[in-house]
């Protein structure tokens, strides 16, 4: 047999299956809009994100599209961005990008909001105004568990206390027992290295 004289070598790849020789695509395959990003935020208006989250306003539900974006800017008006709707995240700061994403998560109405140290990436003259949009959920008697260094604002809004060490519960309690009359050592070691930073 003689193998073809000249021309191109195609590979068939049967439908349904991909090429596994190719590299998946990294940063620099990546179309130049992605590369900007804000980690966990997508380029859309923050009336948008809101009103998408809605729990009636997924498609074949009755909720109409002007309801769930008349929540949305309630929503956005009680934490001071009224005039943030219709901005992208990455035209906010850091504490309006907080404040859109908590607005973001109440529009779903829950019965608990996790937060995972919220505050770690702002800089400090922001870290008061998302602090006080958590501390206003609470007063309103949504319950909260959060997981923050925010060692003053948990002893003044906590009711209850975990202090964890390597992902273990090492004390726990009423924030004025734990925060102000720790009784493990691990406890007491931690508040000294915070007060010591302070």
């Amino acid at each position: 047999m003689r193998g073809p004289a000249g021309g191109r070598r195609r590979r068939h790849h049967p439908p349904g299956r991909q090429r596994t020789d190719r590299p998946p695509p990294g940063p620099r395959h990546r179309p130049q809009a992605d590369r900007h990003r804000l980690p966990g935020l997508q380029p859309v208006p923050a009336l948008e994100r809101a009103g998408q989250h809605h729990p009636r306003a997924a498609p074949g539900t009755r909720c109409s599209t002007q309801r769930a974006e008349e929540e949305a800017r309630e929503l956005l008006s009680r934490f001071g961005l009224a005039d943030k709707a219709k901005e992208h995240p990455d035209r906010l700061s850091g504490g309006q990008q907080q404040r859109a994403a908590i607005a973001r998560a109440l529009a779903t109405r829950p019965e608990l909001l996790l937060f995972d140290e919220i505050t770690s990436a702002l800089d400090p003259e922001l870290v008061g105004e998302v602090l006080d949009v958590v501390e206003d959920l609470k007063q309103r008697g949504l319950t909260i568990l959060m997981a923050t260094h925010e060692m003053g604002f948990a002893r003044h809004v906590a009711d209850q206390v975990c202090f964890l060490e390597n992902g273990v519960i090492v004390e726990q309690g009423s924030a004025e027992e734990v925060l102000t009359a720790p009784r493990e050592q691990a406890t007491q070691r931690f508040l000294a290295r915070v007060l010591e930073r302070s």
